[in-house]
């Protein structure tokens, strides 16, 4: 069964300023990425009949670009991990106070 494990985008401490940056390193270095909540829960079509608007929950708003899944699952080797971490620590080179 595979998991997910799930990250918070810091956009302003990163080499990287939109997921998009992120989810691009990530692909290049071999980690399968996605968006976890592409669609803040708020503006969700099974919702809509409770008439939220986008600027309703902006933590929300923001959270749904920000957050990425990243795999995670039993059979996952050590190397296989370590690349991930590898490649997400990637992402924050050249970031005052990580070189």
């Amino acid at each position: 069964m595979e998991k997910l494990w799930i990250i918070l985008l810091d956009l302003t401490k990163t080499i990287y300023h939109s997921e998009t940056g992120w989810l691009g390193h990530l692909e290049e270095e071999g980690v399968a990425t996605g968006k976890h909540y592409t669609v803040p829960i708020h503006l969700q079509q099974s919702f809509k009949r409770l008439g939220y608007r986008g600027d309703d929950y902006p933590e929300a708003k923001r959270s749904a670009s920000e957050v990425l899944s990243l795999p995670l699952f039993p059979e996952m080797t050590e190397e296989q991990a370590e690349a991930v971490v590898k490649a997400v620590l990637g992402c924050t080179r050249g970031v005052v106070g990580r070189e």
